[in-house]
């Protein structure tokens, strides 16, 4: 069953992101986030089968409900924060 989370637009920083979001995909995304700690943001990509411009997409709404965030000491990396991993548990009796 795929759940979706529907907006008519967000807007974060000027930037316009997907109106339409699949909460099976944000899951994807963060146990793999889980599993591996921090990791390339093209990695996450092929490890949940997205192409890298909606990985990108993603990756910026969990940054944007603080579910996940880049780490600055190396480029290109996000990890989940413990806020994500609440909400991860929360959903899947993790």
């Amino acid at each position: 069953m795929a759940v979706q989370m529907k907006t008519r637009s967000l807007i974060v920083n000027k930037k316009v992101l997907s109106s339409t979001f699949n909460l099976n995909v944000m899951m994807r995304i963060l146990q793999q986030l889980y599993e591996n700690g921090r990791i390339n943001r093209t990695n996450l990509a092929g490890k949940t089968g997205l192409n890298y411009n909606t990985c990108i997409k993603y990756i910026n709404l969990l940054q944007l409900l603080g579910w996940a965030s880049l780490d600055h000491d190396i480029i290109n990396y996000v990890a989940i924060s413990e806020k994500g991993i609440e909400f991860m548990k929360s959903l899947s009796g993790f």
